[in-house]
């Protein structure tokens, strides 16, 4: 008769060589084979022989010993791995952001604007083919009133203009002419409405709040094709192509007209209306 338990065998024999009557019955006992791994906390890994496959008892507590040990460590380089992996993606858009933010005020103007929209902006000025200057202060004062009144006319429309004067001439709020002065060359560009100003084509007197305009042409004058944007310090640079005005390119400057002449405009932005403004004009 035979019992099994978790760790032991109890065997019973019997010996049939005495008599009957002396007949005895020995208890052997009897452990089974036993392969020791490793060790946790004083407790031994236990694996017994009767099973050929070798697993772990999962029931006991020293299941945690190894494999369970082996998976943390696994899921700890992954973890790693995958940290890692963050820190590089992390590190790579930081330098994309920086790389962008070096260039964000030429890629600002090349993106949102064509070159037609700055032919456009500086067009008022190209006609009266300017002398070069290198601020504000030292350009032609005739050119920029009578930049500032072309700006005010191509940006509201002369019939907008409906009052006139006693000589039939025009009346233009200073208020829109000092408008458009500052959109063309900067904050810095005020009309001194404390003298009286005589052009080819208006008149001002000291105390009135209107400029007065007479009749007036482009013809003969030139017309802008910017042929390319870059970027120097706060500066942004136009190389700007002059055309004559004639019926070919009265409408729209043809990319394949023959310029009559080059020169550089440097613009510079108003940080009061976030908007790029004539800061100086060069020979090219």
């Amino acid at each position: 008769m035979m019992k099994n338990y978790e760790n032991n065998v109890n065997e019973y024999s019997m010996d049939y060589r005495n008599s009957s009557s002396n007949r005895t019955i020995t208890k052997e006992k009897r452990q089974t084979q036993k392969v020791v791994g490793s060790v946790r906390n004083n407790k031994p890994l236990i694996y017994d022989k009767d099973h050929q496959d070798n697993r772990i008892n999962k029931d006991t507590e020293e299941y945690e010993g190894t494999l369970k040990t082996k998976k943390i460590k696994k899921r700890k380089v992954i973890l790693y791995r995958l940290t890692f992996g963050c820190i590089i993606l992390f590190l790579s858009l930081v330098g994309v952001i920086i790389v962008t933010s070096t260039f964000n005020r030429t890629a600002s103007v090349v993106s949102n604007s064509d070159l037609d929209k700055y032919s456009s902006f500086i067009a008022p000025v190209v006609m009266h083919d300017p002398v070069p200057f290198d601020s504000i202060e030292n350009a032609d004062k005739q050119m920029v009133i009578s930049s500032s009144i072309w700006r005010t006319i191509l940006q509201n429309g002369v019939d907008n203009y409906n009052s006139f004067d006693d000589a039939g001439m025009v009346l233009i709020p200073v208020e829109d002419i000092n408008k458009s002065c500052g959109e063309l060359f900067g904050p810095n560009c005020k009309i001194n409405t404390q003298e009286e100003i005589f052009g080819p084509f208006f008149s001002f007197s000291k105390g009135e709040e209107n400029f007065h305009i007479g009749a007036i042409s482009n013809l003969g004058t030139y017309i802008p094709r910017v042929e390319n944007i870059k970027e120097e310090g706060d500066l942004v640079v136009l190389k700007v192509a002059y055309l004559s005005r004639d019926e070919k390119n009265i409408e729209s400057p043809e990319k394949h007209s023959e310029p009559n002449k080059f020169m550089t405009y440097k613009l510079k932005l108003n940080e009061e209306t976030d908007k790029l403004y004539i800061y100086s004009i060069e020979d090219t």
